[in-house]
C-alpha cells in the first residue's frame, strides 16, 4: 500500500482537511478532560498523530496538516505527544520542534526530559538527542540547570555534569559576561568523578543532535566549545579505551564508534602530548588508521599557527 501511494496508484487514506481537524481536536484537549473515547489517552493520541507525519502511507498529509496549525496548537500537540508512555522514536524531533518555537508553555516538558537520560530507551540516539535539545530549551528560559533525577552512578553522574556544562555553555551564548570558571570547574568534576563515563556522554550528546539537526550540531559540540577542558578527559579515555563505560547497555568500550569519536576529537584539539598517546595505537588494527589521521591533523594545525 505504501508503494502504491508513493507512485500515485492510491489516494492517501485521509485528506489534509481531515488530518488537520484531528490534530486541532487533539491540541484542544487537556489531560483532565473526559474524552469521547475514554480508553484513548490524549497524550497517546497526540503522539500517534505526530508519528503519522513520518508514515509514507499518508503521503505527507499529516505533515502538511501539522504545518497549517497555529503556533499554540503545534506547541500543545507536541507537549502532549512528548508525555506519551513510549515517545522515544520521535522524542528528539519533538524536542527540536519545541526548541524551534521557544514557547514558555513548553518549559515543563523541557524540564522533564532534561532531568534524566533513559538508559533503557529503544533509541539511544533519540534519548541522547532529546536530552540535549531539552537542556537547550531549559537554558533559554532558566537561570539554573534543572535537577537531575537519575541514579547515583558514574554513568548517570557523567550525564548530569555534561548536561550542566551544556546548559552553561548555551547560557553563555545568550550572556557572554557569564563567568567561565563555573564551566571549567564542571569539567574538572567530570574528569575527577566519572572519567570512564564522560567520553560516552560527550559523544552521544553531540551525535544525538547532529544526526537529525546538522545545522544545530555545533552548539552541542562541547569538545569544540571547551577544547582545553575536554583534552585531559579525552586523553584519559584514549589510555583507558578498553574500560570505558556508558549509561546504555551497548556503549562505552563496546561501541567502536565511541573510540573513533575520541580519536577524531583529539585530532581537532590535541597537542604534542596527545600525539605521543596516539602514536601508541598507530598500529592498532581497529583504530590505528584513525590515530594516524588525527596525528597528521594536529601537526598541520601546529604548523598553521606558527
Amino acid at each position: 500500500m505504501e508503494t502504491q501511494v508513493a507512485y500515485g496508484a492510491l489516494e492517501p487514506i485521509v485528506s489534509v482537511e481531515q488530518a488537520e481537524m484531528e490534530m486541532k481536536a487533539a491540541a484542544a484537549t487537556s489531560l483532565g478532560e473526559i474524552q469521547s473515547e475514554p480508553d484513548i489517552d490524549p497524550r497517546e493520541r497526540a503522539y500517534s498523530l505526530i508519528s503519522y507525519i513520518f508514515e509514507d502511507i499518508y503521503k505527507g498529509v499529516y505533515g502538511e496538516a501539522y504545518e497549517s496549525l497555529e503556533l499554540n496548537e503545534k506547541v500543545k500537540l507536541l507537549c502532549l505527544a512528548a508525555q506519551a508512555k513510549h515517545p522515544e522514536f520521535f522524542a528528539e524531533w519533538i524536542m527540536g520542534e519545541l526548541l524551534r518555537y521557544k514557547s514558555p508553555s513548553a518549559l515543563p516538558v523541557f524540564q522533564l526530559y532534561a532531568s534524566r537520560i533513559d538508559p533503557d530507551s529503544s533509541s539511544q540516539q533519540g534519548a541522547a538527542g532529546a536530552y540535549a535539545l531539552s537542556m537547550a530549551g531549559c537554558a533559554h528560559f532558566m537561570d539554573e540547570p534543572p535537577k537531575y533525577t537519575g541514579a547515583d552512578t558514574p554513568d548517570h553522574i557523567a550525564w548530569q555534569i555534561t548536561g550542566q556544562i551544556l546548559f552553561w555553555v548555551l547560557r553563555r551564548t545568550k550572556n557572554p559576561s557569564l563567568e567561565g570558571k563555573r564551566i571549567t570547574d564542571l569539567w574538572a568534576t567530570l574528569t575527577n568523578t566519572a572519567p570512564l563515563a564522560g567520553a560516552d556522554a560527550l559523544y552521544r550528546l553531540h551525535n544525538g543532535v547532529a544526526l537529525l539537526f546538522l545545522d544545530r550540531a555545533k552548539d552541542f559540540d562541547l569538545v569544540a566549545q571547551c577544547p582545553q577542558e575536554a583534552r585531559p578527559l579525552l586523553e584519559y579515555s584514549l589510555q583507558n579505551r578498553r574500560t570505558l563505560s556508558s549509561v546504555f547497555n551497548w556503549g562505552g568500550s563496546k561501541d567502536e564508534a565511541l573510540m573513533k569519536f575520541v580519536i577524531e576529537s583529539l585530532g581537532r584539539i590535541g597537542n604534542e602530548n596527545t600525539v605521543r598517546l596516539l602514536q601508541d595505537i598507530a598500529d592498532d588494527p581497529k583504530f590505528g588508521a584513525h590515530a594516524i589521521v588525527a596525528i597528521r591533523r594536529i601537526r598541520e594545525s601546529a604548523v598553521a599557527l606558527r
